[in-house]
């Protein structure tokens, strides 16, 4: 199992048993890492809790490590792109929202479904949505973007 290791103590709000949710409370950031491979079903429901964690907060920062999570389903691409991003984007009233993707380098399927994703989410306006194969380029990252 890979976990994204930072130099900030992270609170678990939510936990699945293939994902967790946590928020690091002094950089201002969410971070989802998940685990291990998960059906469709699983995989939105992980992104629900994240879109409810999420409203109550005013972070505009996200870092998804989905190094173990394989591939995603058309069904569950949709639903971020038409359902998550949107639901976080409005949350932040014309602020930008800050995602960073940890995808495996060899992952071929796993590049191409976060690829759609991105291309498809960087469309909505306020959503900026970079790809890293490591989980410290995605955080520097997102520490360099505006936190409010």
């Amino acid at each position: 199992m890979t976990i994204t290791q930072t130099t900030t103590p992270a609170q678990v709000l939510v936990k699945f048993s293939y994902a967790y949710i946590q928020f690091h409370e002094a950089t201002n950031l969410f971070e989802m890492v998940f685990t291990s491979k998960m059906n469709e079903t699983e995989f939105i429901a992980v992104n629900k809790a994240l879109l409810d964690e999420f409203r109550k907060k005013q972070s505009n920062r996200l870092l998804v490590n989905a190094l173990n999570m394989g591939v995603i389903s058309t069904g569950g691409q949709k639903w971020v792109v038409e359902n998550l991003v949107p639901g976080m984007i409005s949350h932040l009233k014309g602020r930008n929202l800050y995602h960073a993707q940890i995808i495996p380098e060899k992952d071929v399927f796993g590049k191409f479904a976060a690829k759609n994703i991105e291309d498809r989410a960087s469309k909505v306006p306020g959503m900026v949505m970079i790809a890293f194969s490591n989980a410290k380029e995605g955080m520097d990252w997102l520490l360099q973007q505006p936190d409010r």
